[in-house]
């Protein structure tokens, strides 16, 4: 009897939402991470039926949360018009400065997870080790 294989479940899809963030968020699955932006479309577009409708719109595909963060704060700064180089230059900064702030934090948690995981594995090797002897 051929036994039929079944396709690989897919892990669910976690979505990051913030109001600093917005008008994008953030889904993440077990492969990367997408910003996303919702958007609505005009009513009185020729293909709308004369309905608008709001859906999320992929935007990049990234592989880490902090290029996804750094992504949002270029893409927050390219939205508005500035009347003088200087004004877009203290928006990025403030935009990028918070972002970074977000990334800080989430690298420093990151790195604490990383480190526990590591602390666990190597204490259940020595566990291992003396049970050998």
């Amino acid at each position: 009897m051929i036994e039929a294989k079944l396709p690989k479940k897919r892990k669910s899809i976690q979505t990051i939402r913030d109001p600093r963030l917005e008008p994008f968020f953030i889904t993440k699955d077990e492969y990367s991470y997408t910003i996303k932006q919702m958007v609505t479309s005009d009513s009185s577009h020729f293909r709308s039926k004369g309905k608008s409708k709001t859906y999320e719109k992929s935007l990049y595909y990234v592989s880490n949360m902090g290029q996804a963060l750094n992504k949002i704060s270029k893409l927050k700064c390219d939205m508005d018009d500035y009347n003088s180089l200087d004004d877009f230059i203290t928006e990025y900064k403030k935009v990028a400065d918070q972002i970074q702030s977000y990334t800080d934090e989430y690298n420093e948690i990151h790195k604490q997870s990383i480190y526990k995981k590591n602390k666990n594995k190597n204490k259940n090797k020595n566990k291992n080790k003396n049970n050998e002897n």
